[in-house]
């Protein structure tokens, strides 16, 4: 499963909708109910639903924790225009003092997995 995460996209993207099918359909192979995967989250049933019917922006680590409740693999991908990645970097870090320890690692490994082209390369080394 692929969680993509696009830059100024206000509205629930279709991506989320698909991200939520995917966990329901996991969790309805385990023979789980939301009240399960809520009380283990420690969020409401209409969370779960939520998060399901794509009508919510997860945050990651609130989205690995509901597919490793379900036996899901979650990779994370971040899509970003190459004219705005200063401008993004310049956001998380200003977004960092809010994010809980388990966010921070999460951005930590999706940030170990960025692939940079060549004229990024040449910017930093």
């Amino acid at each position: 499963m692929v969680v993509c995460y696009k830059r100024g996209v206000d509205e629930i993207s279709p991506t989320y909708a698909a991200i939520g099918k995917a966990l329901r359909a996991a969790r309805e192979k385990k023979g789980l109910y939301q009240k399960h995967i809520a009380g283990s989250l420690g969020v409401t049933d209409s969370n779960v639903g939520q998060i399901e019917a794509g009508q919510t922006r997860a945050t990651i680590s609130r989205l690995e924790d509901y597919a490793q409740l379900v036996d899901a693999e979650l990779h994370v991908v971040l899509v970003v225009p190459g004219d705005a990645k200063s401008e993004l970097v310049g956001s998380l870090i200003e977004l960092l003092p809010t994010m809980s320890r388990k966010d921070v690692r999460s951005l930590q490994a999706l940030m170990d997995t960025w692939k940079f082209d060549e004229s990024d390369q040449q910017a930093t080394g």
